[in-house]
């Protein structure tokens, strides 16, 4: 029987995989790195734009 791969081509195969994958890890870490503000969310103010308050919800949001 013929073996393609001797053990230790298998584990040189699995290093050059295993330092792939942590060399994208890394290369994502510091693209992230780079974004440091924090995102924003701009509300409209709509306290101005309501209207009178009935009576009744008034007293429920002030229970």
């Amino acid at each position: 029987m013929n073996r393609s791969r001797t053990p230790a081509r298998r584990w040189q195969i699995a290093g050059v995989g295993a330092v792939a994958v942590a060399l994208v890890g890394v290369g994502l870490g510091v693209a992230s790195a780079a974004e440091t503000s924090a995102p924003t969310v701009n509300c409209p103010a709509v306290a101005g734009k309501l209207g009178a308050v009935p009576a009744q919800a008034k007293a429920e949001i002030e229970r």
